[in-house]
């Protein structure tokens, strides 16, 4: 726009505020600006400018915080009477020109004695008490604890840009700034906000995670996690039940080991299909015969048996190496045959009798001169050595009793053994051979066939599959299977957990797609070659596989139903095709892969049975120890009284059948309807001061209204939200406990419980309580992964405290204290100390569990009124039961469950 300034790069090395937080770093630029191009450029309509920085990328979270750090090392660098002289000398523009010239010490002192006006580091506390929020976040906060920053005073480019349109908006909420020059040395804010020093320490320490580009570093390993199951301690039998039970199961080396036999008998299978393939072609197919007949079972118009009279083909014979038809030579022996010695029909069979018996290929016929409904719609080939009574008339008579499709592979006519050697259709299958050579044969289907409707019309049949039709099913998917299964396990033998970018459950849904194409390219040459059974045995097992891939990819606790869905279908798929071929489903061994499936069913359940009985013996003498307390409570009359009256506050309070409580970040203002947003603009500028940056984010958040459909998707949010409601809490527990003789748990007392009214005026014994912390990482992952789907908003415990107390009267009271603190919101409440509750779902534990979010004005400063917290109020007796080596127990009995 042809402004003239001079832009200096700099990084604050030297200054202990940019230091504190690790922003020293980090590149700033300082623009030097005549006090009169200022004048000018604010006189210059700037709408081209802004439509040129609507389209500019946003801000970073991490270049906010340094630009924000430098003002401050600025600000304080400068010094007071700095300060005072350029508010009184100078006018609006030179007053940002003096803001952006002040980087720069006045003189060689004042810049050596420039770290000497560095606040210390508790003076980082930010002077908005809203600069973090820890989930979605209000204009007031920021929304991510990754991208909290601090904004000392407004950037001077805002007043050197221009006064019309979207820039005097913000110059219209700077009434809501003024707080943004303070300093915060912890204690009160100018809002309120009460901010103690290890508040101040948590806030420094995300501002040094953010600078240091480490802000994700949880939500990175979750994602590592949640690809890889590595955190997954669960019993062999639990893991099947987990979110991801495929990447949990290949950390393990007993499924590594068992799953690498698999993928090496799948690349075995795969080879000797291809050798015995390769066998059979060079071969015949059956023989030496002398005589071969042909047997009309089923005509085209439903005929079959003893209705049957005559075969209805006008010729056949059988076909040689050469596989050409009766138009071409014969060979046997390495010498030329004749043809036939005798053909003709007898009956309803067509026989050939030639000079020398012969092997075969395959066969030819030639439709009869009759109507075209007599053509053979299914037959049999026959073959003997013997010499059959042909002229005997009871041969012609002797036909096919019963439905076409029954009869054996052997048959006595016309006074000799006959062996079957061809029907229309067929099947080229590998024998059932576990070790050692596994050979071809060809097996025989009883599938009718459609021959043209033309007479004389000739039609070859070899008993030998083109490649194509053979490779795609018994080749290449026990070698993309095998291959697929060894790439996985060698994925998560990798330090990596990776092979190729791709994990070992990735691997896995790959080969299955593979899988899938190639029998679904298969389908389509068998459909288009005239062999339709072949290709719907191709279509139907892409069915099944599709469920498996299903199972594979989407993992989750129910991968073991949808494993066993899988097995199901697969061999009711198999045994349907079975059926069909043979009209019997005991006619061939069942699906290897059926099979398989079905016995890793088999073992998960049973794996799955005998570790929940292992976990519940773990627990069972711990149970039987709570249970007894528990009966002794219910003895009491007093305890029995106060059983009956806690029951009877939950049932008014009404909250303990609540189901849905989950995180939720903050609605966005800027989402709601036009009216609605201007409404809510109107009273921030006068009521919430609103940080810039969401202004230049376009994101503006409403403060306590909870986003219905956006629940928190960020585990290291919910773990900053956590650390500051944790802080605030804790004030909260300490009142509680104080109105309702509530005791915390003290280190290296002569009682490990003393009541907080006798400990609140001792500092030493105060700083000896010890606080629960939040939950472990690898604890809440785990969780994730075993019983929450990976749903984040449903981790509502990382923020956990409990208060204990010595009657039964003290708890039911604190729970009408919490209840009506106008400080909190309970959204939820567990009575496990009703005689209604099933103990055996928590080892015979007993508490009473309240889910609550903090709403005072510390929370919405801060962020974190949306965060969801839980309070356990449990009995001293309980408490006291309660032991490390019983602990372990119930760890150890929650992995082998997977809960």
């Amino acid at each position: 726009m042809g402004m003239r300034f001079v832009s200096v790069h700099m990084r604050f090395v030297g200054s202990k505020g940019a230091r504190s937080v690790c922003a020293d770093a980090h590149v700033c630029e300082l623009l030097l600006v005549p006090t009169e191009i200022g004048r000018l450029q604010a006189q210059v309509p700037s709408k081209a400018y802004r439509n040129w920085r609507r389209v500019r990328p946003t801000f970073e979270g991490l270049g906010r915080l340094a630009q924000s750090i430098v003002l401050y090392g600025v600000r304080c660098d400068a010094g007071a009477e700095s300060d005072t002289r350029v508010d009184k000398n100078n006018s609006t523009a030179a007053q940002s020109t003096a803001t952006t010239q002040r980087g720069l010490p006045a003189s060689p002192s004042e810049a050596a004695n420039s770290d000497k006006n560095d606040p210390p580091s508790s003076s980082l506390a930010f002077s908005h008490p809203g600069f973090l929020a820890g989930g979605a976040a209000h204009p007031s906060e920021p929304a991510e604890p990754a991208s909290s920053f601090v904004v000392v005073r407004a950037s001077s480019r805002s007043h050197l840009q221009g006064t019309a349109g979207g820039e005097r908006r913000m110059s219209a909420l700077s009434v809501g700034f003024g707080s943004w020059t303070r300093d915060v040395r912890g204690g009160m804010t100018s809002w309120g906000a009460s901010v103690s020093k290890e508040m101040v320490e948590l806030l420094q320490m995300m501002c040094r995670m953010s600078s240091l580009g480490i802000s994700e570093v949880l939500d990175e390993k979750w994602s590592i996690v949640k690809d890889n199951g590595g955190l997954d301690e669960s019993g062999l039998g639990s893991i099947y039940f987990s979110s991801f039970p495929i990447s949990a199961a290949y950390r393990r080396w007993q499924f590594r080991m068992s799953w690498t036999a698999v993928g090496l008998y799948c690349v075995y299978t795969g080879i000797q299909a291809f050798v015995s393939y390769t066998a059979h072609t060079s071969g015949y197919a059956a023989g030496p015969y002398q005589y071969y007949r042909l047997e009309t079972m089923l005509t085209r118009d439903g005929r079959e048996g003893r209705d049957i009279l005559r075969p209805a083909v006008s010729d056949f014979g059988v076909i040689g190496s050469s596989g050409c038809t009766p138009n071409a030579s014969f060979v046997f022996g390495g010498k030329q045959v004749p043809e036939q010695h005798l053909s003709g029909p007898v009956g309803s069979s067509f026989v050939v009798k030639y000079p020398e018996p012969r092997s075969m290929k395959g066969w030819y016929l030639a439709t009869g001169q009759g109507p075209a409904s007599q053509d053979p719609a299914f037959f049999n080939v026959w073959a003997t050595n013997g010499e059959p009574n042909l002229e005997d008339p009871e041969c012609e008579s002797q036909r096919h009793q019963g439905v076409w499709w029954e009869g054996g592979d052997e048959e006595d006519w016309c006074g000799v053994r006959w062996d079957r050697v061809g029907t229309p259709r067929w099947r080229f299958v590998l024998d059932a051979g576990f070790w050692g050579p596994r050979h071809g044969e060809i097996v025989l289907v009883q599938v009718p066939v459609t021959l043209p409707l033309s007479r004389n019309t000739l039609e070859t049949f070899l008993l030998q599959p083109p490649w194509y039709l053979f490779h795609f099913h018994l080749v290449f998917s026990p070698l993309i299977w095998g291959f697929s299964i060894l790439l996985s396990v060698i994925a998560a033998l990798r330090r990596s957990l990776t092979l190729f970018s791709l994990a070992s459950h990735e691997i896995l849904a790959f080969g299955l797609c593979t899988l899938v194409f190639s029998n679904g390219i298969g389908c389509a040459i068998a459909l288009s070659s005239n062999v339709a059974h072949v290709g719907v045995e191709h279509l139907l097992r892409m069915v099944s596989l599709c469920v498996f891939l299903y199972a594979v990819v989407r993992q989750g606790p129910r991968f073991f139903y949808n494993l066993a869905i899988y097995t199901a279908l697969d061999t009711v798929v198999y045994a349907g095709i079975i059926y069909w071929y043979h009209r019997d489903v005991f006619a061939a061994p069942p699906a290897q892969t059926g099979s398989t499936g079905f016995m890793m069913v088999i073992l998960i359940l049973a794996l799955r049975a005998k570790e929940l009985r292992e976990s519940k013996r773990l627990i069972k003498e711990d149970q039987i120890k709570y249970d007894a307390l528990w009966e002794s409570q219910c003895q009491q009359e007093d305890s029995r009284a106060g059983i009956e009256h806690l029951a009877k506050v939950v049932d008014m309070i009404g909250l303990q059948k609540t189901d849905y409580c989950r995180q939720h970040n903050r609605a966005r203002a800027d989402q709601l309807s036009t009216p609605l947003r201007e409404r809510y603009l109107r009273q921030a500028a006068v009521s919430d001061p609103t940080n810039p940056l969401f202004w230049d984010l376009g994101q503006w958040y409403v403060p306590g209204r909870p986003s219905k459909t956006s629940e928190v998707s960020s585990l290291m949010q919910l773990y900053c939200t956590a650390s500051i409601a944790n802080l605030i809490l804790i004030k909260r527990l300490q009142e509680w406990a104080y109105l309702s003789q509530g005791l915390f748990q003290v280190e290296g007392g002569t009682e490990p419980f003393v009541k907080w009214r006798d400990l609140k005026d001792g500092r030493a014994v105060v700083d000896r309580v010890m606080w629960t912390g939040l939950k472990r990482r690898n604890r809440s992952m785990e969780k994730l992964l075993r019983s929450y789907k990976n749903a984040l908003g449903r981790l509502l415990d990382i923020s956990r405290n409990l208060i204990v107390f010595e009657t039964m009267s003290d708890l039911t009271m604190a729970l009408g204290i919490i209840v009506t603190d106008e400080n909190v919101r309970v959204e939820r409440i567990k009575n496990r100390l009703s005689p209604d509750y099933r103990s055996e779902e928590t080892g015979g534990y007993r508490d009473v569990c309240i889910n609550l979010r903090v709403v005072n004005k510390d929370a919405f400063a801060l962020g974190a009124e949306l965060h969801m917290c839980e309070v356990q109020l449990i009995l001293l007796d309980f408490a006291n039961l309660r032991s490390s080596e019983g602990h372990k127990r119930y760890v150890r009995a929650r992995n082998l469950g997977g809960s």
